[in-house]
């Protein structure tokens, strides 16, 4: 009986210290985001721009705004990206406006609102210069005597300038056109050895549902990119991130978008193919 009492008393005293918070929420506008990456070996040089949505604001933007003037600025001229409703972005063909290797471009974005956000990046002047590349497949069982494959990529890559360079390599399978597995890795001049790059990384794929563990493509493709500082620091944080665990720390992710958030970033790209035996 007291013991049920003193609960109860407990309840009262707390309930009894409760009141209404009054806690005063910081006002933040939605400001532009963008991304957008240039190539001389793209043939149109497109621009991801999207209103950001703070989290203590009710304010509500267009998702995939079309009323934004989006323009570049390089090789002493300057032209306007057009909005494209099928691919929600703003576009412009290399053919029109030339990406030029080791030349520096700024891109300016405007709202009707007058909010106006700008980032600036340059080109790489060399293509990625691969020394070798070796490609393995083999037959692996987990712990649980489950079959698999593990897929092996060693490359070199040969430094190109005296420049620092940083670098980014992916490799997917196709099956009948379509994409299947992919790694990547990303790498700089700092992992430099006697003039070269060496990357190796592997990949585990289980193949058919039914546990067969038989290749599922019929091609291997491999893009390696010789990146600006901003690409390659963009890319670097945002895969750092661990959406599916709640209790990593969180990431930063790389902006160079003066006044707003996002990337505007150049590269040099190489893509190669390799035929796969079934």
């Amino acid at each position: 009986m007291k013991r049920t009492l003193y609960i109860l008393a407990l309840i009262i005293a707390l309930q009894s210290c409760t009141r209404d918070a009054d806690i005063e929420l910081p006002e933040v506008e939605s400001t532009l985001s963008v991304s957008c990456f240039i190539s001389p070996e793209l043939d149109m040089t497109q621009a991801a721009v999207f209103w950001s949505k703070p989290v203590f604001t009710n304010e509500l933007q267009p998702e995939y705004p079309d009323n934004l003037l989006v323009v570049i600025f390089g090789n002493g001229t300057t032209d306007t990206l057009v909005y494209n409703y099928t691919t929600l972005t703003y576009q412009l063909s290399t053919a029109v406006f030339q990406i030029v290797p080791g030349e520096t471009y700024k891109l300016e974005v405007t709202a009707p609102n007058g909010k106006k956000v700008s980032g600036t990046t340059s080109v790489p002047l060399q293509l990625p210069q691969i020394g070798s590349f070796e490609f393995e497949v083999n037959q692996r069982n987990d712990l649980n005597n489950f079959p698999y494959q593990e897929y092996v990529y060693k490359m070199s890559l040969i430094d190109p300038t005296p420049a620092f360079n940083y670098y980014q390599v992916m490799y997917y399978g196709l099956l009948n056109g379509f994409s299947g597995f992919q790694t990547q890795e990303f790498k700089d001049d700092d992992a430099l050895n006697n003039g070269q790059l060496y990357i190796e990384s592997s990949y585990e794929d289980y193949g058919t549902f039914d546990g067969s563990g038989q290749i599922q493509s019929d091609s291997l493709r491999y893009i390696v990119i010789n990146a600006t500082e901003e690409y390659y620091r963009f890319h670097r944080t945002l895969f750092s991130q661990d959406p599916g665990n709640p209790f990593s720390e969180p990431v930063i992710v790389f902006s160079n978008i003066e006044n707003g958030l996002g990337v505007f970033a150049g590269y040099r790209m190489v893509k190669g193919q390799v035929e796969l035996s079934q």
